[in-house]
């Protein structure tokens, strides 16, 4: 299988995540519905360790 890189948050921490987690994918389309893409996805990211207190996906 081949791995795909991920570069809709050109964070590359905010990247990793959305490359391995459909829900934080998910989460930032979502917030992409509302609020720029440049602020969506890196910041599903934050959403993510703030739900939590770490992160996961």
């Amino acid at each position: 299988m081949e791995e795909h890189t991920v570069r809709l948050a050109q964070q590359p921490e905010a990247d990793e995540l959305l490359a391995r987690s459909p829900l934080a994918a998910l989460v930032g389309m979502l917030l992409d519905q509302q609020i720029p893409m440049e602020w969506a996805f890196p910041n599903a990211r934050n959403l993510c360790i703030n739900s939590t207190g770490r992160l996961r996906g």
